[in-house]
C-alpha cells in the first residue's frame, strides 16, 4: 500500500510539474506579443501588424489537434511516459529557439517564419500535454481512490505554468526591462530540463508496465491507427470536443478577449490588467484542486451538468455586470464565471478518460479535447469581437456563451450515455 501511494504521488508532481512548464512556455509567446510585434511583424499599420501577430498566435492553436495524433498515437503505442517525455523535449527546444530568432530587420521574412514555426511546434506540444498527464495520473490511481481530485492537480499546474509567464512579464514591464524579453524564452530550455527529469523518474501507467503482462501486450497489437477513433468511438470523439468547448470557452473568453477588450475601453488600465490576470491565474489555480475533490464525492456527471447549467443561467448577467464600468464589478464578474466554470473543468481529466478503450484512451482524449478547444476556445476572442461588431452591443457574446454552455452540457449527456453503456471503457 506504502508503495503504490509514493508511486502515485511522485507520478502525480512529475505530470503537474512538466504540465506547468509546458503551459508556462506556451503562454509566454501571447503575453509578449506586443513587445514582439514590431521585432518580427513590421507593417504600414500597427493594426496590420497586430492581425500577422494574432494569426501566428492562432496557428498555436490550431495545431493543437494535429499534437493530439501525433502525441497521442505514442501515448497508445509505446506508452504515456514515452510520450510525456517526448512533447516536454520539444516543447522546451522550441521555446528556447524563439529566444535566438534574430529580429525581422536582420533577416527579413525569415524571422516571422521560424517564429510561426516555433509556435507551430508549440502547440502540437500542449496538444499531446494537455490531457497526455491527466491521463497518466488518472490510470494511476485506484477505484476507490478521489480520480476527479488527482486529474485536477495537472490541469491546475498548467495553470501555474501561466500564473509563472504573466508574472515574469509583469515584473519585466513594469521595471522597464522589456528589452531583455528573449531571456525568459532562453530559460525555457533549462526548465525544460528540469521537468524531462522530473518526468523520466515517473512511473509508466500501470496498463503499459511489466507487470501488466498479456494486457500490455493486447493494447500493443490492437489497432491503435488514427482511423480507429472514427471507426470505434465517434460518439466518444464528439462527447470530448463539446467537454473540450465549454471546458475553454470561458477561460479563454476572459483572459483572452475581455481583459484586452475592456482595456481598449479606457474600462480598466493596462496595469489593473495584467494584476486582474494575475489575481484570475492564481484564483484557478488553487480552486482546480478544490472542485476536483468536491466532483469526486458527489459525482463527475452531476457536478459538471450543474455547471453548465449554471453558466447558460449566468451567461446574461456576467455581461451586464461586466461592462457597469467598474473594476471591482470587472473582478467580481469575471470570479464567478470562473468559479462555476471550475466545476466543469476539474472533472474533465477522469470523465473524459472512460470515454476511450485503453488502446485508443491517450489520441482518442485528446483528439477530442483539441478539437473542442481549437474549434470553440481559441476562436472565442474572434468570434466575440465579431458579435460586438455586429451588433454594436458590447453585451452580445453572451449568446456565444449560451450556446457553448448547451454543447458542453450535451457532451456531459452523451458522454455519461457512453460511458454507462460501455463499463469496459471506465478507469
Amino acid at each position: 500500500m506504502k508503495t503504490f501511494y509514493s508511486t502515485l504521488k511522485q507520478t502525480t508532481i512529475a505530470a503537474a510539474l512538466g504540465n506547468m512548464l509546458e503551459f508556462y512556455n506556451f503562454t509566454l509567446f501571447s503575453l509578449f506579443l506586443p513587445i514582439l510585434l514590431p521585432i518580427f511583424f513590421p507593417a504600414d499599420s500597427h493594426f496590420a501588424s497586430l492581425l500577422l501577430g494574432y494569426l501566428v498566435l492562432a496557428v498555436g492553436f490550431l495545431a493543437y489537434p494535429f499534437g493530439s495524433l501525433l502525441f497521442g498515437y505514442i501515448g497508445d503505442k509505446y506508452g504515456r511516459k514515452r510520450a510525456l517525455l517526448l512533447s516536454i523535449s520539444f516543447m522546451a527546444i522550441a521555446t528556447s529557439l524563439i529566444g535566438f530568432i534574430p529580429s525581422y530587420q536582420q533577416v527579413g521574412y525569415l524571422a516571422p517564419l521560424a517564429l510561426s514555426l516555433c509556435r507551430i511546434v508549440q502547440g502540437i506540444c500542449t496538444g499531446g500535454e494537455a490531457i497526455g498527464a491527466g491521463i497518466l495520473v488518472v490510470e494511476h490511481a485506484k477505484k476507490d481512490s478521489n480520480v476527479s481530485f488527482l486529474g485536477s492537480i495537472p490541469a491546475a499546474f498548467g495553470t501555474l505554468g501561466a500564473l509563472l509567464a504573466s508574472i515574469i512579464v509583469y515584473l519585466l514591464t513594469k521595471h522597464h526591462l522589456a528589452s531583455y524579453w528573449r531571456y525568459p524564452f532562453i530559460a525555457a530550455l533549462f526548465l525544460g530540463l528540469i521537468g524531462f527529469y522530473f518526468r523520466k523518474t515517473m512511473s509508466e501507467s500501470p496498463l503499459f508496465s511489466q507487470e501488466a503482462g498479456s494486457l500490455k501486450e493486447i493494447n500493443r497489437n490492437s489497432d491503435t491507427s488514427v482511423w480507429a477513433i472514427f471507426r470505434k468511438t465517434p460518439l466518444s470523439l464528439v462527447a470530448a470536443a463539446a467537454v473540450g468547448a465549454l471546458g475553454t470557452v470561458p477561460f479563454y473568453l476572459i483572459i483572452g478577449f475581455l481583459n484586452i477588450y475592456l482595456g481598449d475601453l479606457g474600462m480598466i488600465t493596462p496595469e489593473e490588467r495584467v494584476t486582474l490576470n494575475i489575481i484570475l491565474l492564481t484564483f484557478c489555480a488553487f480552486t482546480l484542486p478544490l472542485a476536483g475533490y468536491v466532483a469526486g464525492k458527489i459525482g463527475y456527471f452531476q457536478i459538471m451538468a450543474l455547471s453548465s447549467l449554471a453558466t447558460l443561467i449566468y451567461a446574461y448577467l456576467f455581461f451586464k455586470t461586466l461592462f457597469i464600468g467598474s473594476y471591482s464589478s470587472v473582478l467580481c464578474a469575471e470570479l464567478v464565471l470562473l468559479g462555476i466554470s471550475q466545476f466543469y473543468v476539474a472533472p474533465i481529466n477522469a470523465f473524459i478518460s472512460q470515454l476511450f478503450p485503453i488502446s485508443l484512451r491517450y489520441k482518442g482524449a485528446a483528439l477530442g479535447y483539441g478539437i473542442g478547444m481549437a474549434l470553440f476556445g481559441g476562436t472565442a476572442p474572434y468570434i466575440s469581437a465579431l458579435l460586438i461588431k455586429w451588433s454594436s452591443n458590447n453585451v452580445t457574446p453572451f449568446l456565444y456563451l449560451a450556446v457553448i454552455s448547451i454543447i458542453g452540457m450535451g457532451g456531459v449527456i452523451l458522454g455519461q450515455k457512453l460511458i454507462n453503456r460501455i463499463k469496459v471503457f471506465a478507469v
